[in-house]
């Protein structure tokens, strides 16, 4: 793999195969080795314009472009998608290639000492982003619970996060135990009692006779005599179980929610794809569901967490309104009338909801970030590489690997931390497989310090940030001067090669995947007719796209990358709305969705930079749009490993330190569900 800070040699075959194998950009800006980057020619990002198609149309469509027949409509759509200037593009032919956007740790020191915060005067030059202020202490603890290695340490940056609700939870919990004294509170009893109707007073304990385990016979008799109830014998062994054991974790008996594109052990992995869910499809019977849990998923069962439900997505992932032409649409909670973003619409949904405090998300141009902007919720696209990607559905090496991230969306920032913080821990991504070489410790203990905005250093690319709607524009622009009044430090910055990096990034994913496809025998086994049109459609016009569209587009990386070495010496963050429109409107068609690819493409218009230069990324919400109160959100893109100042920065906005006004929130809407936790304990 090439560095961007190795100059090109003669042979460039030879200087990319032996290169080493984590290039850093941040040796691309050194003095002793510059590179000769490409110049910027100013802010083109283009507006796409192809026709909008759905119902029978649009399988027609699909149809058409999935034949021989059809490679003219693939190539004429693909020229007015601008794809045509990538082959044309030679601008970048003298750079080495950058396969993937992987970065080592920057040496200690480099990002400048932030100010103290009002976190018990911890100081901020403990937490630069940069892996040197990692989260220490050898033991957790919260309402005085310890917590078992190896999470202990990860569970001394979150507790913070999670005191204060457990404070409240455990006065509750007294409360409740204090009524339960003389009765119980149980729930689904028979007729006579209901939801929190006092029971028989009676316990599972009481029915123990001689220090034996109660027996079946008891357990009827008791029952046939009216003593105790099922629903109260249930609860109780509940009880003696949390009782006997030591909790794992903050996240210990946490529900969330998973994209169906990670494996969970025992169920099938489907990637909302038509060939793995349709039962005439070949490949239904022919693949076997998972043995072993995604690299994600195991981390957080490993703290304890619960995998409640797999969760929807626009099939293969590739696209961004999550309407399926097998599932149908995934509901926007906070705007029912409107899609609730893609790929990862079930997730943001499901936390939108309140079934689940946080989910597991995939981002490969957004699609973590799009949804949780349009349900009003918390995302984060975590560094390229912080977090494995091991155990997702086409599991195929290179199939869309150099852009896909593993996350979170969370209902709040505090909640998108915590689960953030286990992932980094256990479940470190591609960069442990090189030799000598591993990752910066997460820095789970700056994730609970609350951020002091004042000299944060905020670069804002202003005709990248004004491209999109009013009805976003406005409130962001507000958003950025509440900023700058709460004291951050706002810098005009160019961010360069914002088109190049666009029309590289759909080449590379389409490819990407189209191999998987043929690796994983859909084409063979002619099981592409059970696909929606929008999967369809897509992946047939990827078949034009080459390996050299590839390699110039791993040069535009190299190029991105070390461009934006260069811009974070200068900035702590990059700002920017989270999309370039509202949420559209839900399809009337829901069944095949539609192709719109404009729309697509204005959705899009602010995520590409971070997945093609794998920078993280977190959006939040900081206001809502009339009419529907449809959310609106912030980006903000750091620097390499600075998950901990993203999540305080969106933890800020949520302690109402940003917005004018305060109240917290930032716009985010009430959950759908609203689960009263006194009730339940």
């Amino acid at each position: 793999m090439a560095s961007p800070g190795v100059p090109p040699s003669a042979d460039s075959a030879d200087a990319d195969a032996n290169s080493p194998p984590f290039p850093s950009p941040t040796a691309s800006v050194d003095d002793t080795t510059p590179l000769d980057l490409p110049p910027d020619d100013g802010y083109h990002l283009r507006c796409l314009v192809a026709p909008r198609l759905s119902g029978a149309p649009f399988r027609a469509f699909a149809w058409l472009t999935d034949t021989r027949l059809g490679a003219p409509v693939r190539l004429r759509l693909l020229t007015q998608c601008g794809f045509s200037g990538l082959r044309s593009n030679i601008a970048y032919d003298h750079l080495l290639r950058t396969p993937e956007p992987l970065y080592p740790p920057p040496p200690g020191g480099e990002r400048p000492p932030r100010t103290p915060t009002a976190a018990g005067g911890k100081e901020d030059g403990d937490c630069r982003g940069d892996g040197s202020g990692g989260g220490g202490g050898t033991a957790a603890s919260i309402d005085g619970m310890s917590f078992v290695p190896p999470l202990a340490a990860v569970d001394a940056g979150v507790a913070p996060l999670l005191a204060a609700a457990t404070a409240t939870t455990s006065a509750a919990a007294a409360a409740a135990a204090s009524a339960s004294s003389s009765s119980e509170v149980v729930t689904g009893d028979p007729p006579g009692g209901g939801i929190n109707t006092p029971a028989p007073a009676s316990s599972f304990g009481a029915l123990r006779t001689g220090g034996l385990p109660v027996t079946v016979a008891e357990l009827a008799a008791a029952y046939r005599a009216g003593t105790t109830t099922p629903t109260a014998v249930v609860r109780a062994a509940y009880a003696a179980a949390a009782a006997a054991r030591t909790p794992r974790s903050a996240l210990d008996g946490i529900p969330f929610g998973i994209k169906d594109q990670l494996h969970v052990p025992g169920f099938p992995t489907t990637a909302g794809a038509g060939f793995y869910i349709h039962p005439d499809s070949p490949l239904v019977a022919n693949t076997p569901r998972p043995t072993t849990a995604a690299a994600a998923v195991a981390a957080l069962i490993a703290a304890g967490a619960i995998p409640l439900a797999k969760t929807q997505m626009d099939e293969l992932g590739v696209g961004v309104r999550s309407v399926s032409a097998h599932h149908g649409q995934v509901v926007n909670p906070a705007a029912p009338d409107r899609v609730a973003g893609g790929s990862s619409g079930g997730s943001a949904a499901a936390v939108a909801a309140g079934i689940v405090p946080f989910a597991l998300a995939v981002d490969g141009g957004g699609s973590i970030r799009i949804p949780a902007a349009a349900v009003g919720a918390v995302g984060l696209k975590p560094t390229f590489g912080a977090v494995s990607v091991d155990g997702l559905a086409l599991g195929v090496p290179g199939a869309d690997g150099p852009v896909t991230h593993v996350g979170v969306i969370g209902g709040t920032a505090a909640d998108t931390a915590a689960a953030t913080a286990v992932l980094l821990a256990g479940a470190p991504g591609m960069p442990l497989a090189s030799p000598g070489w591993s990752p910066p410790p997460p820095d789970v203990a700056c994730l609970g310090l609350s951020l002091s905005l004042a000299g944060l250093r905020v670069g804002v690319y202003r005709p990248w940030f004004d491209d999109c709607e009013p009805a976003i524009r406005g409130p962001c622009s507000a958003a950025l001067a509440a900023l700058a009044t709460a004291g951050a430090v706002v810098t005009d910055v160019t961010v360069p090669y914002l088109e190049d990096i666009r029309v590289a990034h759909a080449a590379a994913i389409s490819a990407g995947m189209r191999s998987g496809l043929v690796a994983a025998g859909v084409y063979a086994a002619g099981a592409a007719a059970w696909m929606g049109p929008d999967a369809r459609s897509k992946m047939a016009m990827a078949a034009e796209f080459t390996p050299a569209d590839t390699a110039r587009g791993e040069r535009i990386r190299t190029a991105a990358m070390a461009a934006a070495a260069t811009l974070f010496r200068d900035v702590d963050v990059v700002l920017t709305p989270a999309t370039g429109c509202l949420p559209p409107p839900v399809p009337a068609d829901t069944s095949t969705g539609g192709l719109d690819v404009a729309t697509d493409s204005m959705l899009m218009r602010y995520t590409l930079w971070a997945n093609w230069t794998g920078l993280p990324a977190v959006v939040f919400p900081i206001a809502t749009a009339a009419p529907g109160g449809v959310p609106i959100a912030l980006q903000a893109v750091g620097a390499p490993w600075s998950e901990g100042l993203l999540l305080r920065l969106a933890r800020a906005v949520e302690e109402g330190a940003l917005m004018p006004g305060g109240g917290g929130g930032g716009g985010r809407p009430p959950p759908v569900l609203d689960y009263a936790l006194q009730n339940y304990l």
